[in-house]
């Protein structure tokens, strides 16, 4: 159920509909969008974890309506987009810590949202406060790990999708001399993967290469088409997929080889773009761990990636899973990189089906549904 965002919290403090449905729960998130996005379809899996509590979730961002539905069918949700720019806003926060502050146990999670972090101040000390950072910004004041300084002390549980970004909060912690007793508050969990139940990969003739994702600087989609640009000299035969909303970028980069298709809400489509490619390439300039390249690699697709965030703790020589390119470089050699380990891929189908295989194990091995529903109740409730 989803009110108009111009008076979901007005009612959400004196609507007797709404009343009852906050008596019906103890559990509280913040989430900025519903639209597509890898962090949208984590979030969407966490509700998923605590359905059956009843949760509320407030959305602090003005959203595309791509999952929408999905989050409606998980929780109550409350829109808070225009409390976040009110004058008003302290006094509103207030109300709604009010009505957390009276229930027993609440827990609140918040993830990239900032009205999450102003609401702290506001909070008794029996709310436990829990926070996801996917992760680190470019340091900007917004960056929700420079933002949420001031409440460090106050976070109960802080989750991390792996060692990398644990280790820069630590470091962070140590910069601002903050207490090194708050890097225990830190955990790892890693999001969950619709995993087949056994590997069955089957190949293209030529690489077929897909990227997934928005059109961003930090996604770095240019890149994904210098390299279609430069194979198209090399070999025509290799495709590669673009899959998103590529809309205003669409119209300058219009290759025989590149093939653009539509943002993909339905789950189902897209696993089956993973079936049909061979190569799950991400040129990122920074990243948390993409969903795109753990779903992509539980399809058995090689994953192609810069050696960005979380990524390397994943596919490197050890694993023997993927290709990564080290990305301290010039962007032209970036591309080049690229564009040599996808000759040298193309050339060699017994190192494909071994990076492929080793990939699908990797996913199979660490990012189980039991394993995450586990993590994440024992979090809430330990």
């Amino acid at each position: 159920m989803a009110l108009n965002y111009r008076w979901d919290y007005v009612k959400f403090l004196f609507d007797s509909k709404h009343k009852t449905n906050i008596q019906n729960t103890e559990i509280f998130f913040f989430f900025p969008f519903y639209h597509i996005g890898g962090a949208e379809r984590v979030h969407i899996d966490i509700l998923k974890v605590f359905k059956e509590f009843n949760p509320i979730c407030f959305i602090t961002e003005k959203s595309k309506d791509h999952f929408k539905e999905e989050f409606e069918n998980l929780a109550t949700i409350i829109h808070l987009r225009k409390l976040s720019k009110k004058k008003f806003k302290a006094f509103f926060l207030k109300k709604i810590a009010k009505q957390i502050n009276e229930k027993q146990n609440p827990i609140i999670f918040g993830c990239n949202s900032l009205l999450f972090y102003d609401l702290i101040p506001y909070l008794d000390k029996h709310v436990k406060i829990v926070d996801l950072i996917h992760a680190f910004s470019d340091n900007e004041s917004w960056a929700a790990e420079i933002y949420s300084l001031p409440y460090v002390s106050r976070i109960n549980k802080r989750v991390v999708l792996g060692a990398k970004t644990k280790n820069d909060f630590i470091n962070l912690y140590q910069n601002k001399n903050i207490n090194s007793d708050l890097n225990d508050n830190i955990v790892i969990i890693n999001n969950k993967v619709s995993i087949p139940d056994s590997y069955d990969k089957q190949f293209n003739d030529n690489l077929v290469v897909l990227f997934v994702g928005r059109d961003s600087g930090e996604k770095r989609p240019g890149i994904f088409i210098e390299i279609a640009r430069k194979m198209l000299e090399i070999n025509k035969e290799l495709k590669f997929k673009l899959i998103g909303d590529f809309s205003n970028f669409k119209k300058d980069n219009l290759l025989e080889n590149v093939e653009f298709v539509d943002e993909i809400k339905e789950k189902e489509v897209l696993i089956q773009h993973y079936k049909n490619g061979d190569v799950i390439m991400i040129t990122s300039r920074r990243e948390g761990l993409p969903m795109v390249i753990l779903e992509g690699m539980a399809y058995g697709m090689v994953p192609m990636s810069t050696n960005v965030g979380e990524i390397p703790s994943l596919i490197n020589e050890q694993n023997n899973n993927g290709i990564l390119i080290d990305n301290n470089q010039e962007d032209s050699k970036i591309v080049d990189d690229f564009v040599t380990e996808l000759i040298a891929l193309n050339s060699n189908k017994t190192k494909l089906s071994e990076l492929s295989k080793n990939a699908y194990n990797s996913i199979k091995e660490v990012y189980s549904e039991e394993e995450y529903v586990r993590k994440y109740k024992e979090l809430f409730f330990n």
